[in-house]
């Protein structure tokens, strides 16, 4: 009797503990909240059937449409890397007037630090009556922009201009870690040269308010209505040009004695419900951007030739206070001419400097070189501001293509065309009143600027910054995923950095 009774004692507490650890289950299947929706388990949707493909259009973060590729039911949304402790630390809320949308309990939503990391997509449920689908979430720390419209008419260089509506999420908005987000009417077209046959295409951006050009301020790098995206097509590793930007804006022009080059930050893109993968948002290089004067500064931008034979078929006018007759009749004479006497020669030395250290080729005749003429209340003075640095540091030339070669890189000395004349000028004026020669004004300069810029603990902290960015993100993974590698695996970050270091030395032996 008493073991009939202690066997029916034990069958109780066996049932009891069952009912708890159900209720245990039932509790943590549906547990707190991530942004606005609840978190369920999966045995949640057992009594739900898999639907057909949902519109992923009619989801919405923060009242805007979610950036969303909508051939694979995935969505981005962009976080402060300080919000990323927990699902319940997230910014923001998505909602839906056509779904139910809940959060599924399962790994990547309980370590987000690591599913952001490794691009591993959250579980979002969307349900409409009885039936359901799984929505893949992106959680990213890089800006999100999303763009939408069509076409609206060709350009005068026949290049579709569609318009339409952009948006930019920041999550990581630079100098605010908050979330951030920005609209603007829009019209945007393919841009750039040998890039227009890539998958991933370059674009100018040109942000409109009914109709008018309309100015807003990006990510910290200020405010303008032209901005472009770079596709990063020839750099495998996703930081030569931001790492030379920043270099350069940072370290060089910082003075004031040379003008910044172009900004920019890490975005992802969704155009039109489709994802388009990692680019750099960038400032245009113009009046504004330079702060040059309105009644009496020049910018120039060199046309897409090696060679020229006239001012015209070398430059294009960006701005010019004066008419076009006139503009060129001063580029004959201050940039065209055989005479350097109008180049501010100390900014050509730290130019000659950073495009060496780069060995950025492409730079070396007219094209992807802006031009600023300063006035200084007596004439003019002829400043270089580099552009389109993405071939540099490894990456060639080769054989009629773009391609990855360490050696032929690091083993070339990279100087402007300009160099020639300039140096004749400097000797001339070193046999007349004294002064230093070109080659005296670099190597002096060199033994300063190897001391107080060109260290490897400046490029690396430069270059280790741009590489958390991206890493914590997960947005290579995607990329690369997306695009694959140009290079075939020869352009890596560890061989760009023993490049950044090692280049240092090179220069070092050269300039001695």
């Amino acid at each position: 009797m008493i073991k009939k009774q202690k066997m029916k004692l034990a069958f109780i507490l066996v049932l009891f503990s069952a009912l708890l650890f159900s209720l245990v289950f039932l509790i943590g299947a549906e547990s707190g909240k991530c942004m606005g929706c609840k978190v369920i388990g999966k045995s949640f949707l057992d009594s739900y059937t898999l639907g057909s493909r949902f519109d992923t259009g009619k989801i919405y973060f923060e009242g805007k449409k979610v950036p969303s590729d909508e051939k694979w039911e995935r969505i981005y949304i962009s976080q402060p890397e300080s919000a990323l402790d927990s699902f319940e630390s997230l910014l923001g809320e998505l909602s839906s007037e056509e779904y139910e949308l809940y959060f599924i309990n399962d790994g990547p939503l309980k370590d987000i630090k690591g599913s952001v990391k490794g691009n591993m997509y959250l579980s979002l449920a969307a349900i409409k009556g009885k039936e359901y689908r799984i929505i893949d979430v992106v959680i990213t720390t890089l800006p999100v922009m999303s763009i939408d419209g069509s076409f609206a008419y060709k350009n005068e260089e026949k290049r579709d201009v569609l318009a339409g509506e952009l948006v930019l999420f920041a999550g990581a908005d630079p100098k605010t870690d908050t979330l951030s987000i920005k609209e603007s009417g829009l019209e945007w077209h393919v841009r750039g040269g040998s890039s227009l046959n890539d998958n991933k295409k370059p674009y100018k951006l040109s942000l409109k308010n009914k109709g008018d050009n309309y100015d807003e301020k990006f990510l910290a790098l200020g405010s303008d209505d032209d901005w472009i995206l770079n596709p990063m097509n020839r750099d495998d590793t996703d930081l030569r040009e931001k790492s030379l930007m920043d270099l350069w804006n940072k370290y060089i022009a910082a003075d004031g004695k040379n003008f910044k080059m172009s900004q920019g930050e890490y975005v992802e893109l969704v155009i039109n419900g489709e994802y388009r993968g990692l680019y750099l948002l960038q400032r245009r290089v113009d009046r504004k951007y330079l702060q040059l004067d309105k009644e009496k500064d020049i910018l120039f931008k060199g046309r897409p030739t090696w060679e020229a034979d006239t001012a015209e078929k070398a430059y294009e006018i960006i701005y010019s206070p004066f008419g076009e007759k006139e503009t060129y009749d001063i580029a004959r004479t201050h940039l065209f001419s055989l005479s350097a006497k109008y180049y501010n020669t100390d900014a050509f030395v730290d130019f000659s400097i950073f495009f060496n250290y780069g060995v950025i080729t492409d730079n070396s005749g007219f094209k992807n070189m802006y031009y600023v003429l300063k006035w200084n209340g007596e004439e003019y003075s002829v400043y270089f501001v580099p552009w389109d640095v993405d071939i540099s540091l490894g990456v060639v030339w080769k054989n009629d293509n773009f391609a990855y070669d360490y050696e032929q890189s690091m083993n070339v000395y990279a100087g402007k065309s300009e160099y020639s004349k300039i140096k004749g000028f400097m000797e001339y004026n070193k046999q007349k009143y004294g002064t230093l020669s070109l080659e005296e004004s670099i190597n002096k300069r060199w033994a300063e600027l190897k001391e107080t810029v060109f260290t490897a603990e400046n490029i690396y902290e430069i270059l280790d910054e741009n590489k958390e960015t991206l890493e914590q993100s997960g947005a290579k993974i995607r990329d690369k995923k997306l695009y694959g590698l140009y290079y075939k695996g020869a352009d890596t970050v560890t061989r760009l950095y023993d490049f950044a270091k090692l280049r240092i030395f090179k220069l070092d032996e050269f300039y001695k």
